[in-house]
């Protein structure tokens, strides 16, 4: 019972660990992120998904049970989540020097991703999202999912 009981303590522990982002190589992670890939607003993307002669591609790196919260309403919305770009990524977007705006639910995952897509991968017009969906919406934008539009009331 007691190598139990300590089992499920240490799966919580490193749960929570693992979860936080208040440590301080989490926040220098972030920090050289944020610093070496660019970002972009919820009102710039907006401006690019209005501009009907704008080529970009959004790239969801969010876990696959998650992207049935909603996406923005785009052709070209690649999803791939995050642990799987190394792998997949090269395959779905073969132009390097093609934009790809990096999304994620709440702004965390997606500078890292980006990292890795400009810095280890070689894509040269990698952004994220600030913010990730939750800014977009926290912005006023609408998301779309099997329900239709999902905007937040105010």
């Amino acid at each position: 019972m007691k190598k139990f009981l300590f089992a499920c303590m240490s799966v919580v522990l490193l749960a929570t660990t693992v979860t936080a982002d208040g440590h301080k190589e989490t926040k220098q992670l972030m920090k050289a992120a944020k610093i070496s890939v660019k970002a972009i607003s919820p009102k710039e993307l907006d401006a690019l998904i209005q501009d009907e002669e704008a080529e970009f591609y959004t790239l969801d790196v969010r876990e696959p049970h998650m992207w049935e919260e909603g996406t923005f309403d785009v052709p070209d919305d690649v999803k791939i989540a995050r642990g799987l770009i190394e792998f997949d990524l090269l395959n779905e977007i073969k132009d390097k020097d093609a934009l790809i705006i990096v999304y994620c639910r709440a702004g965390k995952g997606a500078p890292l991703a980006a990292k890795t897509i400009q810095d280890d991968l070689g894509y040269t017009n990698v952004r994220y999202l600030s913010g990730g969906i939750q800014g977009w919406m926290d912005a006023g934008y609408s998301i779309y999912n099997h329900f239709g539009e999902v905007k937040l009331v105010q």
